[in-house]
C-alpha cells in the first residue's frame, strides 16, 4: 500500500463532517469551509472521500453522510491515506 497525504480541501470537508450527525449537501459543507458548491461536490465525488462519505440523490438535491467516522478521524490524524 501506497501512502499520499491529504489534500487540504479533504481535511477540511472531514472535520466539517465529522462535526455532524446530520446529513448535508455539498452546498452546506461549502458553505461551511468557504469553497465554491461544485468543488465540494466534485471533491466528494473522488478517492479517499467516497471511501468514507456516502451521497444519495433525493430529488433534484444531493445529501452526504459520513460512513465510518474512526477511520475519518484517524486518517486525519495521521494526515495520509493509504491507496
Amino acid at each position: 500500500m501506497q501512502k499520499k497525504p491529504i489534500h487540504p480541501i479533504d481535511k477540511e470537508i472531514i472535520r466539517a463532517l465529522i462535526g455532524t450527525e446530520m446529513k448535508v449537501t455539498p452546498s452546506q459543507i461549502s458553505r461551511a469551509i468557504g469553497i465554491h458548491p461544485q468543488t465540494a461536490q466534485n471533491r466528494l465525488k473522488q478517492y479517499p472521500l467516497n471511501k468514507f462519505i456516502t451521497c444519495t440523490k433525493k430529488g433534484n438535491r444531493t445529501y452526504c453522510r459520513k460512513v465510518n467516522t474512526n477511520q475519518m478521524k484517524k486518517m486525519l490524524r495521521d494526515e495520509f491515506f493509504f491507496d
